[in-house]
């Protein structure tokens, strides 16, 4: 669903793909947890932010660019 939407000319919806994608990875965070019964979640945490501040800096990175128009 993300892709189609990173594929479109307006700006509304690269965002909203870029939502979904979020969701998307925050989903299967939440049932890898569950699936493997973390008693500890520093780890899970820790390892999340560098995913976090690579797609914050690229998304914003991106609104740069697109908010002055394709």
């Amino acid at each position: 669903m993300a892709n189609i939407f990173f594929i479109a000319k307006d700006f509304g919806l690269i965002l909203l793909g870029s939502l979904f994608f979020m969701f998307y990875r925050i989903l299967i965070i939440h049932l890898v947890i569950n699936f493997f019964r973390v008693k500890n979640y520093l780890p899970v945490f820790l390892g999340s932010i560098p995913f976090a501040i690579i797609f914050l800096y690229v998304t914003c990175l991106t609104i740069d660019e697109l908010g002055k128009g394709l």
